[in-house]
């Protein structure tokens, strides 16, 4: 059972996603009305100073905006990785992020 009035629909991958073409009365939604689920995830580390580091941690953020007068929903996908030193970098991180989009009533 889902804690919402109707299942969520399945609104596909893409980042950018016109829901004016998929629901007639899209003036009324907020961005509360979409989920974006992440479905896989693959980063690579790289060491920029050629050390070695045990500890690495890696954060990915989702920003994601609605254009209740548009029907334009957008969202872009931002990584970061911290080494044992706290903030950091000694590296770069490379991150593919796989998603899909729902719409929420």
């Amino acid at each position: 059972m889902f804690p919402f009035k109707k299942a969520p629909i399945n609104l596909g991958s893409s980042n950018i996603i016109d829901v004016s073409q998929i629901y007639e009365d899209y003036t009324s939604l907020t961005i509360d009305n979409f989920i974006i689920a992440v479905t896989g995830a693959s980063g690579k580390w790289s060491e920029t100073n050629g050390s070695s580091h045990n500890n690495v941690t890696a954060t990915i953020n989702i920003n994601k905006n609605y254009n209740s007068a548009t029907g334009r929903l957008t969202f872009n996908t931002s990584a970061k990785a911290y080494g044992d030193g706290g903030n950091d970098y000694f590296g770069a991180v490379v991150c593919s992020i796989t998603t899909i989009t729902y719409l929420v009533l």
